[in-house]
């Protein structure tokens, strides 16, 4: 059984942003495209939410992610520590874009393993 939730906000400059979360079995897996920040916080941090009550295993896609900002790179590790706490497995796939690097550098949060 695949469940599939979609959220879609537009930014100030009108582009689609998308936090789908789909779960078969007993992985879910988060797909995140488009700048995510403030504005769409509270539809991740829900998708994380039930990520975590839907099995044992939660993957986050980050290849469409053009931007994280520092409260999505926040919710990333928040999610890892709770996952963590509650025995599920957690994983990011896909490479971050060279802008999300550069801000977990400057922000100098490289050591929190959130794309590990």
């Amino acid at each position: 059984m695949i469940e599939s939730q979609q959220v879609e906000h537009l930014s100030s400059a009108q582009r689609a942003v998308e936090v789908s979360a789909s779960r078969s079995g007993k992985t879910s897996v988060l797909n995140l495209a488009g700048k995510i920040d403030i504005r769409c916080a509270g539809e991740l941090k829900d998708a994380f939410l039930n990520a975590l009550q839907g099995g044992n295993q939660i993957q986050v896609k980050i290849d469409g992610a053009s931007d994280l900002d520092v409260t999505a790179l926040q919710l990333l590790w928040a999610g890892r520590m709770a996952a963590g706490r509650s025995g599920a497995d957690f994983a990011v796939s896909g490479e971050p874009a060279e802008s999300i690097r550069r801000q977990v550098a400057e922000l100098g949060m490289e050591e929190l393993g959130i794309f590990a």
